[in-house]
């Protein structure tokens, strides 16, 4: 046996993959429009039922997408991090036996206090107004 017949076996076997491969992806293809035409027609049942209800549904439906300002400086971890570090000396400060708890204890197991501390902090530290 020469590799002649090993070659156009192999041929043969890549040309079945490559059309199993093919008729898989036209599968998915038609999967997402199925997709597609069940989600018009839910938003096209959901305008009708809201028209009936005497609201008005919206004409045209957008995808906002929001993007930082990049005048203003977008605050990073570190800084994140000793703004937390600074609530929490203003918690302890209100309630001294807080002292070497965790700021998430604080937070989650203290909202009131937490805000409160959070409060005066921005308040203390909040810009001047001109």
């Amino acid at each position: 046996m020469g590799i002649l017949p090993i070659l156009a076996l192999s041929c043969v076997v890549l040309a079945l993959l490559s059309y199993q491969f093919r008729a898989f992806l036209r599968q998915i293809e038609a999967l997402h429009a199925e997709i597609e035409a069940a989600r018009t027609r839910e938003q096209k049942l959901i305008d009708k039922l809201l028209t009936k209800a005497g609201f008005s549904p919206l004409l045209e439906r957008e995808n906002v997408v929001k993007l930082p300002d990049p005048e203003i400086k977008q605050p990073d971890f570190i800084e994140e991090a000793f703004r937390l570090d600074a609530i929490m000396e203003e918690v302890e400060f209100i309630n001294p036996e807080m002292r070497g708890r965790n700021a998430d204890y604080v937070q989650q197991l203290y909202p009131d206090l937490w805000r409160q501390a959070e409060e005066r902090y921005t308040g203390i530290h909040a810009p001047l107004k001109t």
